[in-house]
């Protein structure tokens, strides 16, 4: 009895650890790579086409909702700010969304086993960190520049799987900032 209530429980922790390390499907099922995405989004920002913008995120979200409930409230976050057409919110909104997603996929990359796929994952976060920059900075020029600092770090330590999770579990930055699925 003892010892199947203990099978349960290491069942139960193993699947929630991997649940919480698993990325959101929103990068793998886009057409495109997300930093097009981001900068699209932000030139229809600048231009005013709100109602574009939110076709284009709603499909690019679309299979990313209901997996995290971090990613739902503040993706809810984002279209509250869109409904009021104040390009000042929507673009604090958006950004905020676009920096916890990138976040949020840097503690997926402890669990990618193959060293060229986490090298990879890395540069498009980074192009992705790129595309937003501008927008970033203001709002909060702390974080972008200790993400920097992370991109670099990571760049060094992709082909180590255990050093590369040990950074980024000890960057609190990095949990304060996620989605928290």
């Amino acid at each position: 009895m003892l010892k199947n209530l203990a099978l349960i429980f290491v069942f139960i922790s193993c699947s929630w650890t991997a649940q919480s390390q698993a990325a959101l499907p929103l990068r793998k099922e886009a057409p495109i790579a997300a930093d097009l995405y981001w900068t699209k989004s932000f030139n229809l920002v600048e231009d005013g086409r709100y109602n574009e913008l939110q076709i284009l995120l709603d499909g690019l979200t679309s299979s990313s909702l209901e997996l995290c409930e971090g990613f739902d409230r503040d993706y809810a976050e984002l279209k509250t700010a869109l409904s009021t057409q104040n390009q000042d919110e929507i673009t604090i909104a958006l950004t905020e969304f676009i920096t916890k997603s990138i976040i949020e996929e840097i503690f997926t990359l402890g669990s990618i086993s193959e060293p060229r796929q986490r090298k990879t994952l890395v540069l498009g976060l980074f192009k992705e960190l790129i595309a937003i920059q501008k927008y970033i900075k203001e709002l909060d020029f702390d974080l972008y520049r200790q993400l920097v600092n992370c991109f670099r770090r990571l760049n060094q330590l992709y082909a180590t799987q255990d050093r590369l999770e040990r950074f980024i579990t000890e960057q609190e930055y990095l949990s304060r900032n996620r989605f928290k699925c």
